[in-house]
């Protein structure tokens, strides 16, 4: 353990409140994805 708590720890939480924002940018870009390609398909069937 070279490293001091108080970093290790600072350092878990701002990795957790980024992961949260993360997960939900990632979310918001999979429906987005989900949306595009369902009209991309539609349109090369029609």
């Amino acid at each position: 353990m070279t490293q001091h708590p108080a970093i290790a720890y600072s350092g878990q939480k701002i990795v957790r409140r980024t992961g949260r924002n993360s997960n939900r940018r990632q979310a918001e870009r999979k429906e987005k994805e989900k949306e595009d390609k369902g009209q991309k398909g539609k349109r090369v069937k029609g």
